[in-house]
C-alpha cells in the first residue's frame, strides 16, 4: 500500500474511532449532551502508529485539525483512487471557460444609454 493510502486510511480510521468513543447522555428533558471520550488527535496518533506512519506526520496532522472535514474528504478521494490534481485542473479550466463566455456575452451586449431628462423649453430658458 502506498504512503498516501496509508495516511488516508489512518485519517478515516481515526474518525471512526472517535465516533465509537461517543458516550450519549440524555437529560430528563430528552436533550443529548453526550461527549466523545477520545479526541481526534489521540485517535489519529493511534491509527498512525497502527499503520507504521512516522511520528512527524502525526504532529503535522494534529496541527491541521481545524481542516479536519477537508482532510477527511481528501482521504476518501485518495482511497477511491481519484486523481485529485487532474480533477482540480479540469474544474479550473471549466471555470475559466465560463468566465470567458460571460465576458464574451458582456462584450456583445451594447450598454443602455442613461435615460434622457425631460427638459421643457421653459426650463432651458430659465438657465
Amino acid at each position: 500500500m502506498n504512503e498516501e493510502k496509508k495516511i488516508a486510511g489512518a485519517i478515516l480510521d481515526a474518525q471512526k474511532m472517535r465516533e465509537k468513543s461517543y458516550q450519549p447522555c440524555i437529560d430528563s428533558q430528552g436533550n443529548d449532551f453526550g461527549e466523545y471520550k477520545l479526541d481526534i488527535e489521540t485517535c489519529l496518533i493511534k491509527t498512525c502508529k497502527q499503520r507504521g506512519l512516522s511520528p512527524n506526520l502525526w504532529h503535522l496532522l494534529s496541527l491541521a485539525i481545524h481542516w479536519w472535514n477537508d482532510i477527511q474528504l481528501w482521504a476518501e478521494d485518495v482511497l477511491a483512487d481519484k486523481n485529485i490534481l487532474e480533477e482540480c485542473e479540469k474544474e479550473n479550466a471549466k471555470m475559466k471557460d465560463e468566465q470567458k463566455q460571460a465576458c464574451d456575452i458582456d462584450m456583445m451586449v451594447e450598454p443602455t444609454p442613461p435615460p434622457m431628462e425631460d427638459i421643457s423649453e421653459a426650463d432651458v430658458s430659465k438657465k
